[in-house]
């Protein structure tokens, strides 16, 4: 959400990837009403099992997406005849990156309640460790063929 609301700024040269969308100045307490209207209702859903065909749709529309980029990645480093200039990992505001790392593992969190349900307990951390070990390798495959494609 930080980003968006960065982008609504006048003066968001500097934060948003196409600044001439921006055209004028949009207040902040205007985004309070819209969250309040879309996340109180889901607030009161007790029964999980009603979303069950939501949570199918955003991992097919998640999937499209990771190959739509991976799709583009290809494309700009065959245009480029494999000229690839690699960005820095520690650059002055690489700080700003942190935050966003957080939500690559807030999955887990659903996973670690199911060890009362499994049957083999004893395999359950390893499970879990390989599943958060797949996690980071993937995240750092995508991010490493992503800064290969455009970086700098």
């Amino acid at each position: 959400m930080g980003s968006v609301l960065n982008c609504t700024k006048a003066d968001a040269n500097l934060s948003c990837s196409d600044p001439t969308l921006v055209k004028e100045q949009v207040s902040i307490w205007l985004f309070l009403p819209i969250l309040m209207l879309i996340y109180v209702p889901l607030v009161w859903i007790r029964n999980m099992e009603k979303l069950a065909f939501t949570h199918l749709i955003s991992d097919v529309l998640i999937i499209t997406v990771i190959l739509a980029i991976l799709g583009f990645g290809t494309k700009e480093i065959v245009d480029n005849g494999g000229e690839v200039t690699v960005n820095p990992l520690f650059t002055t505001t690489f700080y700003k990156a942190i935050p966003y790392s957080a939500f690559a593992f807030e999955g887990v969190a659903v996973v670690l309640p199911l060890r009362e349900i499994v049957e083999d307990k004893s395999s359950y951390m390893k499970i879990v460790i390989f599943v958060v070990g797949g996690i980071c390798v993937f995240y750092i495959i995508f991010a490493e063929y992503c800064n290969l494609a455009w970086g700098s």
